[in-house]
């Protein structure tokens, strides 16, 4: 069964993953172009300042892109319905019986268009 809670949030997924893509992107290339900041600032002018941003700026960056590489975790709408869905209906015992009704049907549907049997006796 599912919750009012659990559609809430299916419906909230592509939104969650969309944000939290968009801070990893975002995040990592501001952290990156301060990175080149402040090695550029480091090797040129073998400054201290430099070397402190660079060693603080490195983590952050690591950081962000962990966050943007996290959002492959999180299932889109679809993605969600499915893993809800499909065993439920897998478990569900009328569904298991369909395709053999739907053979049989098809092979009685296949007898009554049989040319040579329904000409015959009209």
């Amino acid at each position: 069964m599912i919750t009012e809670s659990q559609i809430y949030w299916i419906t909230r997924l592509d939104s969650v993953k969309g944000c939290v893509e968009g801070v990893g992107i975002t995040g990592s290339v501001l952290i990156s172009v301060g990175l080149i900041i402040a090695l550029t600032i480091w090797l040129v002018d073998d400054d201290d300042q430099g070397k402190k941003a660079f060693k603080v700026l490195l983590p952050i960056l690591l950081i962000f892109t962990l966050i943007g590489v996290g959002s492959i975790f999180i299932p889109s709408t679809k993605e969600y319905c499915a893993i809800k869905v499909i065993p439920m209906a897998a478990s569900n015992d009328a569904v298991q019986e369909l395709p053999g009704k739907m053979v049989e049907l098809a092979n009685e549907w296949i007898e009554k268009l049989r040319p040579g049997d329904s000409n015959k006796e009209e």
